[in-house]
């Protein structure tokens, strides 16, 4: 059988393996800088084919049929991530063949349909207490994963006081037909073009966890994303509105309850079950948690890392206008990812 995956797919077998075999990872701060403190891995769960298989941490060897030992395993796992480090696109690594089939797993990745990457059982250096947590993995050593996924969900409409023609007129001011540059020819003008918020009636229903207003102020800060040209958030962030600890405060919360599952088609009731954060492959190999529990790190973390990206303006209606009166909509697709 061959198995195909990319880097970031390969990486999430990567982080189940070196866990399954040395049994800890350590904390990290907000700059993925290692701390002392470690997490102790009792188990990990996986549920390839409708069973949830219980996988015990430090065994001397797996499987009964087809057998592999953890050394071994831990021969694999460097070849791993050497062969992660150095693919390209989808590959196969047909050595780990054996060793899927010793573990008695059929997919190099647990499913879409599943809210967390990895799950596993933790138990606390403080009690010894023994609890379940959830944690979605992230990788370095690929392309920059995404936060939130453009989508008609994530359109959001704003006001323009012009009329389509007045609007298409100064377009052809523009340097290029990049909406970037017409937005700008439309700030050459002194257009005010002002945010009205979430199209979505699901997204703006989550969006108003972090108050009311929250929706706007957020399209507004996207669409300066567009005019700034620098559209990491931390740099928009910026001025007496949203370079407030208020609203940096709010932005945080979002970045966050997205990173631990809120999504923008469906309604999310503010929790976040047994989520229990980021794991981090880093370009060394090692694994790093950036523990939600421990709101700072993780907050900052996503904060510092996270920026608007432009999505496809023929696949997302970026840049659409409809003329009310004598005024006009124009719509922007929202994408959120991090930088690499």
């Amino acid at each position: 059988m061959g198995w195909g995956a990319n880097k970031g797919e390969w990486s999430e077998l990567y982080v189940f393996l070196k866990i399954l075999v040395e049994g800890f990872a350590h904390e990290a701060d907000k700059d993925l800088k290692k701390k002392d403190a470690k997490y102790d891995f009792v188990s990990l769960l996986r549920d390839d084919s409708g069973e949830m298989k219980v996988f015990h941490t430090r065994e001397s060897q797996y499987g009964e049929d087809s057998v592999v030992s953890r050394q071994n395993l831990m021969g694999l796992t460097i070849k791993l991530f050497e062969s992660i480090k150095n693919g390209v696109g989808s590959f196969e690594l047909p050595e780990i063949t054996h060793a899927m089939n010793a573990l008695g797993l059929n997919k190099i990745k647990t499913g879409s349909w599943q809210k967390t990457d990895l799950l596993a059982k933790i138990k606390s250096p403080m009690t010894g207490e023994e609890t379940d947590r959830g944690f979605s993995i992230k990788s370095q050593l690929g392309s920059p994963s995404t936060l939130v996924n453009a989508s008609s969900h994530t359109r959001f409409e704003y006001l323009i006081p012009l009329t389509k023609q007045e609007i298409k007129d100064i377009w052809k001011t523009a340097k290029t037909d990049s909406i970037q540059d017409r937005l700008r020819a439309l700030e050459n003008e002194k257009v005010a073009v002002e945010s009205l918020g979430a199209i979505s009636p699901v997204l703006r229903e989550s969006l108003s966890f972090w108050g009311e207003e929250f929706q706007i102020d957020l399209g507004q800060l996207f669409l300066l994303g567009y005019l700034d040209g620098d559209r990491k958030i931390t740099s928009l962030c910026k001025g007496d509105k949203f370079g407030s600890e208020g609203f940096k405060y709010k932005v945080k919360g979002l970045l966050a309850a997205t990173a631990l599952g809120m999504t923008p088609s469906k309604p999310w009731n503010g929790k976040h079950p047994v989520h229990g954060g980021y794991i981090v492959l880093n370009k060394n190999g090692e694994l790093l948690v950036l523990d939600a529990d421990k709101g700072d790190d993780f907050r900052d973390y996503l904060f510092e890392q996270a920026a608007f990206e432009t999505p496809s303006s023929s696949r997302h209606e970026v840049g659409t206008l409809q003329e009310i009166g004598g005024a006009t909509k124009m719509i922007l697709t929202m994408q959120i990812r991090f930088q690499p």
